[in-house]
């Protein structure tokens, strides 16, 4: 992102102000995780300042010098004539909260924001419990805020556990949409989870000041990806997660092989792009060769380090001819099953020594495991492979699952 840049650092807070307009700006409040100049990839396309907050420990604004940050960030967007301000999750809550300090504010955009953190609904606040501050604000919300008319907040419809907080900023009179397909980083899913980059066409939207921003407008952009609670992605309601992350290896249900097939995976070398501290293995091979053992661990096989599209894979013996592949995606927690639903299956021919894509899963349908519902992809004609590689299609994403099947036949040499 061009233009002059000033940092500012107030206690664990990072204030980044990137100037590029002397009349518009868009203020950014960081997810927790978040890269700390979230968005930017997107909003470099626009001619406007940008200010990106960044909370280094995710407090949840309890800490004490949170108020002295919405106050200095006020003092920075005063001398702009407009200003927008969004953010997702954490951030989200952090955009609802600004209008209390600038009452300025021209139009919000919100993702997933959490409204409280009183119990029960601390679903994703869990740390800051461990803070010894009393907590500065007990909602993330400007009850009086001038711009609440042209503030929108856009929820997933598979993130069951955001469903309250919308209601919560529903009946204090917020425009609430939902999304289909997205979970709880609703951002991610508009702008990866389509055939098109919905994300850079609502910011596009969002950052015109010279046209109206408020729910209709958002209805009409978005009305393919929109959906209704209850009526869209079922797979995700509160009953049906419920029943499926209670489930355990005990439970499994396998689906029979076709008769021929062999299971060409099982107990096979198998390595992966990374270990994570939540790495069972290790070592690379180790944890890897978890996902195609006889007995199935309990909710993960394998676990890769956060990072650009992370792969797993498992080494053939000679001769064989890939017939199925079977995934069985983490299914204890829906929003970790959320991780691996965009994936690529590669083959490497030894002979060749080249790597070959032979599927693409570009959507987000949802896909389980043990409950009987595991990714298959297959071919009637069969595909030689030395190795058979899973690879996230995430851009900044950890990949894991629970098992892998790789079924088929061996060549007759």
């Amino acid at each position: 992102m061009d233009g002059q840049v000033i940092e500012k650092h107030i206690g664990r807070y990072v204030i980044s102000h990137f100037q590029r307009s002397l009349s518009e700006v868009v203020v950014v409040f960081v997810s927790s995780g978040g890269h700390k100049h979230e968005f930017k990839g997107s909003l470099r396309r626009f001619s406007l300042s940008v200010i990106f907050v960044y909370d280094q420990q995710a407090s949840w604004f309890s800490a004490p010098e949170a108020p002295e940050v919405f106050e200095y960030v006020a003092s920075i967007v005063a001398q702009y004539k407009k200003i927008a301000v969004m953010g997702e999750s954490l951030g989200g809550a952090g955009a609802m909260l600004f209008p209390r300090f600038c009452p300025f504010v021209d139009r919000v955009l919100a993702f997933s924001p959490v409204y409280t953190f009183a119990y029960p609904y601390d679903f994703f606040l869990r740390g800051w419990t461990k803070e010894q501050y009393t907590p500065n604000f007990w909602s993330f919300h400007a009850p009086e805020a001038p711009c609440k008319s042209s503030t929108v907040l856009l929820f997933g419809l598979r993130e069951w556990r955001d469903i309250p907080f919308a209601g919560l900023y529903k009946l204090n009179n917020y425009s609430v949409l939902f999304v289909k397909g997205a979970g709880h980083m609703v951002a991610s899913s508009l702008k990866y989870g389509g055939n098109e980059d919905s994300l850079l066409a609502l910011l596009e939207v969002f950052t015109d000041f010279s046209k109206r921003f408020d729910e209709s407008a958002v209805s009409r952009l978005l009305s393919h990806r929109l959906g209704e609670y209850g009526y869209d992605d079922d797979d995700y309601l509160y009953e049906n997660e419920g029943v499926r992350t209670s489930l355990r290896v005990k439970d499994a249900i396998f689906l029979p092989i076709k008769e021929g097939l062999l299971n060409l995976s099982q107990g096979r070398p198998a390595s992966q792009s990374s270990l994570s501290e939540w790495s069972v293995g290790k070592t690379l091979e180790e944890d890897a060769a978890r996902a195609v053992q006889e007995n199935l661990p309990e909710f993960f096989a394998f676990h890769t380090d956060v990072e650009n599209q992370p792969w797993w894979e498992v080494y053939l013996d000679e001769g064989a001819v890939v017939y199925e592949v079977r995934l069985f995606n983490r299914i204890d927690n829906t929003g970790c099953s959320e991780r691996s639903l965009r994936f690529k299956i590669e083959r490497y021919l030894k002979k060749e020594d080249r790597w070959e894509m032979i599927f693409e899963k570009a959507n987000r349908d949802f896909f389980g495991g043990i409950d009987g519902k595991p990714f298959i992809w297959e071919t009637p004609s069969g595909v030689e492979a030395d190795k058979i590689r899973i690879t996230s299609l995430e851009g900044y994403e950890c990949l894991h699952l629970q098992h892998v099947d790789v079924l088929g036949r061996y060549r007759t040499l």
